[in-house]
Formats: C-alpha cells, structure tokens, sequence
C-alpha cells in the first residue's frame, strides 16, 4: 500500500513538473523569439524554416535605434521604471507594515508585541 502512495506521489511530482515546464515554454519563448530577432539581419526574419539563433550576432538594429532619437527614450523608460518603483515600494512598504497590524488587532494583541513573541519564544 505504501509503495503505491510513493508511484503515485512520484507520478504527481512528475506530471506537476512537466506541466511547469510546459508552462515556462510557452511563456518564455516569445521573448527567446524577440532577443533572437533582434540580433538577425533582414533575409533570415522570414525564413522557411525559421533561424531560432542566427549564425552571426548583428547589432546594426541597436545602433540605428540609438542613433535615431532612443537614447532619450531609453533615459525617459528608466526615469520610469525608477518612479514606478519607488511608488511600489512606498505602498509595499505600507502594506506590509498595515496587514499584520490589521490581523493582530483582530485577536486583541499589539503588532510589535505580536511580530517580537515569536522570535522571544523560538530563541533565535
């Protein structure tokens, strides 16, 4: 009986495991898809079959890109996502202090003495 819990639970592990992978396929290759691209020269965009990594590295598309007005756009994305980032850790911040102030208000018992108990109690 025992053994059968064990195939079974491997069985489960297993199938788990593929379907991630199947997952993290799916998910990641369009981006595999657009770095590759990226680095191709205008003849193997459209090739039969396709050309998933290109024998030489072109990076004429980058520098015509940063010729052509991207480094501001490039400096205005990470002005961006610096702002962004800091509004998320702000709220973050936030909430990870007002939750568990939330909880342990509900069961009578101040946040600090309710976060420091625990460690108190474990020794460490």
């Amino acid at each position: 009986m025992k053994t059968l819990k064990a195939k079974k639970k491997k069985i489960n592990t297993f199938v788990a495991f593929l379907l991630i992978g199947i997952f993290l396929l799916v998910t990641l290759f369009p981006f595999f898809w657009m770095i590759s691209t990226s680095f191709k020269i205008k003849g193997e965009f459209f090739t039969r079959p396709p050309i998933f990594i290109p024998d030489r590295f072109n990076f004429d598309a980058y520098r015509t890109a940063l010729r052509s007005g991207g480094q501001k756009a490039l400096i205005d994305s990470f002005i961006i996502a610096f702002i962004s980032m800091c509004i998320a850790l702000m709220l973050g911040t936030m909430g990870g202090y007002g939750l568990p102030a939330l909880y342990y208000s509900r069961i009578n018992v101040r946040s600090s003495e309710g976060m420091i108990l625990p460690f108190s109690i474990d020794g460490k």
